[in-house]
């Protein structure tokens, strides 16, 4: 990446941090997330959630499950694009989750969290929560399955 890329950017995030818009705002309405929060980016149960995640991509875009990375300490992520340590700091304030915790919470399309977990989620479970919703079931009815099920 170029210098001046990387300053715009830096800047862009500075501004979006600075801004005190809380980081799952554009989301509402648009986007499921499922938030994970570590101490650590590299934490094995980031790694594994992030396995299971990817082995069922087409089922989580189905569903628009966005996925939001939340460390203590590391990089910060949502559906990979970076956030700012504030944006982070926000969600992991929202969500009280200390430091050294782990933690997955499922938030609805209207920014409400409907499950939260202490280890690496089952999908399966997930899943069926999400299928279970409302909107999900009317998107289900309105939508021709992407993943043959």
């Amino acid at each position: 990446m170029s210098a001046a890329r990387a300053a715009i950017l830096a800047a862009g995030l500075h501004l979006a941090a600075a801004s005190g818009a809380e980081p799952l705002e554009d989301l509402v309405w648009e986007r499921r997330v499922l938030v994970i929060i570590a101490p650590v980016s590299d934490d094995p149960r980031v790694v594994e959630t992030g396995r299971r995640l990817d082995a069922r991509a087409c089922e989580v875009a189905e569903r628009d499950l966005a996925t939001v990375l939340a460390p203590a300490m590391g990089e910060g992520r949502i559906d990979g694009r970076l956030l700012a340590r504030a944006e982070v700091d926000k969600l992991r304030t929202r969500f009280r989750v200390g430091a050294g915790d782990f933690t997955v919470v499922l938030v609805g399309k209207d920014g409400g969290e409907k499950l939260r977990l202490a280890e690496p989620p089952a999908l399966d479970e997930i899943f069926a929560l999400i299928d279970g919703m409302p909107m999900r079931r009317a998107e289900m009815h309105a939508r021709k399955p992407a993943c043959g099920g």
